[in-house]
């Protein structure tokens, strides 16, 4: 067993920026985009500006109608949210659109967590994280969010990891984690 009962960490769980809240274009029929298309476009255009990829999944295609939207889901290092993706005009056979993040659908995965955790301990104190059981699974992407996870680690020691989101913009997340014994 660790002697060490409250273990603090400020991690950065996420590198990729909040990129999405810029206008993007996507070479197409001038009456919509596949969703298909958009998706690939999009997470494209993502790796262009951040050099990170983002897997990007969309439901629908993009009308290019004015005041139509679209609703994509993007994962990037485990961090997954939805995307908004809005028709913006049509000029030279294009179809330019605004995509942003939806805030309150942003989460940061379990076990992108348990794997940042995992090395910070491993550097600090020379012990890995065997389990981090956060409730659904996954931690809310909002800012000042909460979570109090399971916690056990390769020398034994068990308690509760309460993480708080200390930073969330885009597909970009931190967080501060506090083992309590």
């Amino acid at each position: 067993m660790s002697t060490l009962r409250v273990r603090r960490l400020s991690v950065l769980a996420a590198a990729a920026a909040a990129v999405f809240a810029t206008a993007f274009s996507c070479e197409a029929s001038t009456s919509s985009i596949s969703a298909d298309d958009l998706a690939k476009s999009i997470a494209q255009q993502f790796k262009d500006k951040t050099g990170e990829t983002v897997d990007v999944t969309c439901k629908d295609s993009l009308n290019a109608t004015s005041g139509q939207t679209a609703t994509c889901t993007a994962t990037s290092d485990g961090v997954t949210a939805d995307i908004k993706v809005s028709f913006t005009e049509t000029k030279d056979d294009k179809i330019y659109f605004n995509s942003e993040v939806i805030d309150s659908t942003r989460k940061l995965s379990a076990a992108r967590a348990k794997e940042v955790l995992s090395e910070i301990f491993k550097q600090q104190n020379g012990f890995t994280l065997t389990k981090l059981d956060c409730p659904g699974g996954s931690i809310p992407g909002q800012v000042g969010a909460v979570a109090d996870c399971a916690v056990e680690a390769d020398d034994g020691d068990k308690g509760t990891m309460k993480i708080t989101v200390t930073v969330a913009e885009g597909m970009h997340v931190e967080f501060n984690g506090v083992w309590q014994a």
